[in-house]
């Protein structure tokens, strides 16, 4: 799979700043992307990407927010294909939809962003009740980050969109974005719920919105997560007749 997003010879991503040692960028990377979550979240109208429409300019438009100072495609959907091993999958790679094909009928990538995004439009989503609200903000979260819109920074682009459909249906997500290790771990939620266990990500979802007061909030605690994860990991491991070491000791790669 050709990447040409790639220095030559390396795993590192071509950027403004010319650096081509990957833990260096990486460093970079977080220390910018978390400025730019701040300026976000602070409601500073010269930052505010935010708007009436949850749609495609908006995703963009956040993701070209964060990124802007690193890579020239910030904003712009990936043209390559991507895949990443995944210890919670046993070192194979979520199925995400190419973005163009020579088969026939293959979902690709734009239709994917597509029909994640139509979810939106569904009035059910303004009237629906706590638990209602739940499962369909954890299948657009995760259909939207299976459709992988971007080569790097898929996570914390989805992220920061869950925040503004939660604004915009008049409730408040909460949570540290500028905390590696919540982003990791909330990425590895992303990772199993596309393969059908979503409770993980339900379950922080509870945790993180704020309802009207009038809604009653049945808090979901963390070490509950924990124990997800841990045996959601182990079955898989299970099934390939091994178990690995600790989960977090998995979590070196970068959130994508």
């Amino acid at each position: 799979m050709i990447d040409d997003y790639l220095y030559s010879g390396t795993q590192t991503l071509i950027n403004r700043f010319g650096i081509q040692d990957k833990a260096v960028l990486d460093q970079i990377e977080s220390d910018i992307t978390a400025d730019r979550v701040r300026e976000l979240l602070a409601g500073d109208p010269d930052f505010n990407v935010f708007s009436d429409n949850l749609d495609e300019k908006l995703l963009r438009g956040i993701h070209k927010h964060l990124f802007v100072d690193l890579y020239e495609w910030a904003g712009d959907y990936r043209h390559c294909d991507v895949a990443k091993a995944e210890p919670l999958l046993n070192r194979k790679s979520v199925d995400y939809p190419p973005p163009y094909s020579f088969f026939e009928g293959e979902k690709l990538m734009e239709d994917a962003i597509k029909e994640s995004l139509s979810q939106l439009g569904d009035s059910s989503f303004k009237t629906a009740n706590k638990e209602e609200y739940i499962d369909k903000l954890a299948r657009f979260a995760t259909d939207l980050w299976v459709a992988h819109p971007f080569r790097e920074g898929n996570t914390r682009t989805v992220t920061i969109f869950l925040r503004a459909v939660a604004k915009f249906h008049g409730k408040s997500l909460s949570g540290n974005l500028n905390n590696e290790e919540d982003g990791l771990r909330f990425r590895d939620m992303l990772v199993m719920a596309s393969v059908g266990d979503a409770d993980p990500l339900k379950q922080s979802l509870r945790r993180s919105l704020k309802f009207p007061k009038n809604v009653a909030n049945n808090d979901i605690s963390f070490e509950n997560m924990s124990q997800k994860l841990q045996g959601f990991r182990r079955k898989k491991a299970s099934e390939f007749g091994h178990v690995e070491d600790d989960l977090e000791s998995n979590f070196s790669a970068k959130m994508n």
